[in-house]
């Protein structure tokens, strides 16, 4: 990994490069890669959850760290929606070892207040390459 960088397993919307570039404009797609031991489940947003023996596929994305701040505002870090976490993934047809990878794990599910809010914000505050005001 280069220094000033982090890989991040992206498995809903983030797998799009169009979505994850409009607030991590430095996101370079690595590969396919799986997630043992999680599923993919939906409370509105997609979300992994801990399952023994089931995989999620996703995207493994290597970023520039200066991106966090929007990553985290976009996954609403913040106000307790997601949370960060760290899970080893295995890149796709590849015979490389794991890698830890940033990951967003849903630990409250979203009102639909929230769920409006929230996108109203996304929609005004993440133009391509610009940070929310608030950060």
């Amino acid at each position: 990994m280069i220094e000033d960088h982090f890989y991040y397993f992206a498995y809903g919307s983030n797998i799009s490069s169009s979505t994850l570039r409009k607030y991590c404009p430095t996101a370079e797609k690595v590969r396919l890669a799986k997630l043992n031991d999680y599923r993919l489940d939906f409370q509105f947003w997609a979300t992994i959850v801990p399952h023994k023996n089931k995989h999620v596929w996703g995207v493994l994305w290597l970023i520039h760290n200066r991106d966090i701040p929007q990553l985290d505002y976009y996954e609403d870090v913040e106000n307790g929606l997601y949370r960060v976490i760290q899970v080893d993934v295995e890149p796709h047809a590849s015979t490389a070892i794991p890698i830890t990878c940033r990951c967003y794990e849903m630990i409250s599910v979203p009102t639909p207040e929230h769920c409006l809010t929230q996108q109203q914000n996304v929609n005004t505050h993440l133009e391509p390459g610009r940070k929310p005001a608030s950060i």
